[in-house]
């Protein structure tokens, strides 16, 4: 007992971690979150080793083929493995908390402790969410800021309001379940009837229309999943779920403006204008490797030859999660993953399952909401939805004792060889936990180098930064990039970054000759490195045709600018590059000029462009 209350508070203590940094989604919670997830799972190998008759959950082994399809995938298929390391790692972490729970929490209060964490985790976000809409709207944790297109919409500690509405759809079934059980107080029900309420108007103040689409429809769903019910009866409460849904809708509508302009919005765009694009994509990559997809974390570097004119978002995902596994793992990957949930799922329940049938009529609306959002490319949300697939599983063959035995029927393993099974799978998790950590370390130091490029790009544009700061902001963000390599020199984007940086310095330093050639030859070898580990990314090309222009290697420039337009055709950033290329030579600058129509042509805003042609207006 002792052990699972360990392994209880360990999973807690991860999951409030991972939730309350922005979802999880930042490396140096990663750091942390990996951290508290080894911590676990040694307490888990620990607990095996204790005990004599200890047999791995059934369930857990549904998960693992596609987990060893897509480590093959990041180590053979994918052309960006430092990103394909970082997606198969939030699948093994979404599959370690499965494990985890299923194969060490077997006890009522153990279990209950890590429910009402996730419980504590909505109130918390409920909080928030009413402190954002109070009037600090630009607030988030961390010392973060609201990206601007949120404005008005609450995003709790996730950062997106998509996200915290994925997240009170697991939330509000369980709760509303809890509300109408007999067996419970008066007191007790009101209570849990008031807090359902309260998550369903946050998840309404998060203005997400997929989050409330997917809860409305796992609702309407949940009558239809009472096999106790004759059908006419689960028919008529179905048909009475959408009449209500219909009622709440155009209540909703009547009494939010925002609500009505979200509404006008999708009316505008005749749906999901910017999702469709995506999706369009998306199946086209796939058409061009329909079995074992463009590999693991490539969407957002392939979608480059895709992209259509006008289309300036930077998606990272397809906002579908079943069309992104596709495209990236293909028709196999995607085969495996739904086919081992669909394995653990479809299991008959017994009629008492109340609350079991809650949690996965919550897992369904997660599902159903995962359409349109990336919502498992979140950690906390992933492991949260594990955790309740466990639960499911576990209470609902604690109802069905007769299922649970035919499932566990078998001699137990000898000892020598539970315990030669827990110390193998100690040294592979060591080795893998070893080199996520040190992934997630030097990620976090890129991230801050970049973000200090970023800034004093954005100090510039403002004109307020003198040429001294300029250099030591550099100086520090090329320190971070030099820490970031000595951790992981596998990863391209540092690379390239720190070429980018190395340009920049050259440009500050306002030198000329040798000493720019010197930063040049510096920042090529950082470029050739990225490409080394990549060809695939356009960024990587336009770092390596700045280099090669600082060192006045005008042909072999020229050759890189093409590779990264031709990855990029519809880029404003690679035709921008292509023209101050061509700007610097006089007999070329016609070209270079129509290389500036197309940039601006494809980005109005583009101010570096416009600059650049009232430069060469000035200086034809």
């Amino acid at each position: 007992m002792a052990w699972e209350w360990l392994i209880a508070g360990l999973l807690s203590a991860n999951l409030a971690w991972t939730s309350l940094c922005l979802g999880g989604v930042r490396a140096e919670t990663q750091v942390w979150s990996s951290a508290l997830t080894a911590a676990t799972l040694a307490a888990l190998l620990a607990r095996a080793l204790s005990r004599a008759d200890f047999r791995p959950h059934w369930a857990g082994w549904c998960v693992l083929p596609f987990l060893l399809y897509a480590a093959a995938n990041v180590l053979l298929v994918t052309p960006v493995r430092w990103l394909g390391e970082r997606d198969w790692w939030q699948w093994f972490q979404i599959f370690a908390t499965l494990w985890i729970v299923l194969n060490g929490l077997h006890q009522r209060r153990p279990r209950q402790l890590v429910l009402a964490s996730i419980l504590l985790l909505g109130i918390a976000a409920v909080i928030l969410a009413g402190y954002q809409l109070g009037g600090h709207r630009a607030w988030l944790m961390l010392g973060r800021a609201q990206a601007a297109r949120y404005d008005g919409r609450a995003s709790g500690f996730f950062g997106n309001p998509n996200t915290l509405a994925a997240f009170f759809v697991l939330l509000i079934p369980p709760v509303l379940a809890g509300a109408w059980r007999r067996g419970a107080g008066a007191a007790t029900r009101a209570a849990l009837a008031c807090l359902a309420l309260v998550f369903a108007g946050a998840a309404v103040a998060t203005l997400s229309r997929g989050g409330l689409i997917a809860l409305a429809l796992a609702l309407v769903c949940w009558p239809l999943a009472v096999r106790e019910w004759r059908w006419r009866k689960r028919a008529l409460v179905c048909a009475s779920a959408i009449l209500a849904a219909a009622l709440a809708c155009s209540a909703l509508l009547s009494a939010s403006p925002a609500m009505r302009q979200r509404a006008r919005e999708l009316a505008a765009d005749h749906g999901e204008k910017s999702r469709l694009i995506l999706w369009q994509a998306s199946l086209k990559m796939t058409a061009g490797a329909p079995f074992r997809g463009t590999g693991a974390g490539s969407f957002n570097t392939t979608f480059e030859k895709f992209r259509p004119e006008g289309f300036r978002d930077e998606p990272q995902w397809t906002h579908n999660e079943y069309l992104n596994t596709l495209g990236d793992y293909g028709i196999i990957g995607l085969i495996l993953l739904l086919g081992g949930v669909l394995a653990i799922v479809a299991r008959p329940a017994s009629p008492r399952a109340g609350f079991t049938r809650a949690l996965g009529i919550g897992l369904l609306g997660l599902a159903f909401a995962c359409v349109t959002d990336f919502h498992m490319k979140i950690p906390a949300i992933g492991m949260i939805a594990a955790v309740c697939l466990a639960e499911f599983v576990k209470r609902r063959e604690a109802l069905a004792p007769a299922a649970a035995a035919t499932t566990a029927r078998g001699a137990a393993p000898a000892p020598w060889r539970n315990r030669a099974f827990s110390c193998a799978c100690a040294i592979l998790l060591a080795f893998i936990f070893h080199r996520a950590i040190t992934a997630q370390l030097a990620e976090a130091a890129r991230v801050a180098g970049r973000e200090k490029i970023d800034a004093l790009a954005l100090r510039e544009t403002s004109g307020g930064v003198s040429q001294a700061e300029t250099l030591q902001i550099l100086a520090q963000a090329g320190a971070l990039f030099e820490k970031s390599l000595t951790r992981d020199p596998a990863n391209a984007q540092t690379w390239s970054d720190r070429a980018y940086a190395l340009a920049l310095q050259a440009r500050a330093q306002q030198t000329a000759g040798a000493a720019t050639a010197q930063y040049g030859r510096a920042a090529e070898r950082a470029a050739r490195a990225a490409l080394d580990r990549s060809t695939a990314v356009p960024e990587f090309w336009l770092r390596l045709g700045v280099a090669l222009d600082l060192q006045g290697l005008t042909a072999p420039a020229g050759k890189a600018f093409a590779q990264a337009l031709a990855l990029a055709p519809s880029s404003a950033l690679a035709w921008y590059h292509q023209a101050y290329h061509l700007s610097l030579t006089p007999a070329t600058r016609g070209l270079a000029q129509s290389a500036l129509d197309t940039c601006l042509r494809l980005d109005p805003a583009y101010a570096n462009a416009e600059y650049l042609r009232q430069q060469l207006a000035r200086n034809p």
